[in-house]
């Protein structure tokens, strides 16, 4: 991958901060990406994106829920350990 060379962008009010295009470009984010965000001990702010990241997923796919009480799972669980 080639290198982009240094940018600057400025911190708003709100602290949000523009990532340079090329910068998206090399990185292949865009919006709704989330970025992992980190200082390094030497100081350098560390700005990671997580693209492709198993974690992102998460919240993605609701669970079924078909008013199964405590005592079904259970039952089924003793049926499937029994090899019922």
């Amino acid at each position: 991958m080639e290198s982009v060379r240094m940018s600057t962008s400025t911190m708003t009010s709100k602290g949000q901060v523009t990532v340079p295009l090329a910068i998206r470009r090399q990185l292949g984010i865009g919006p709704g990406d989330r970025l992992s965000v980190s200082v390094r001990d030497d100081g350098v702010l560390e700005v990671v994106p997580e693209t492709g990241d198993f974690l992102s997923l998460a919240g993605s796919i609701k669970p079924r829920v078909n008013d199964v009480t405590l005592e079904d799972m259970e039952t089924a669980i003793g049926a499937g350990a029994c090899g019922e």
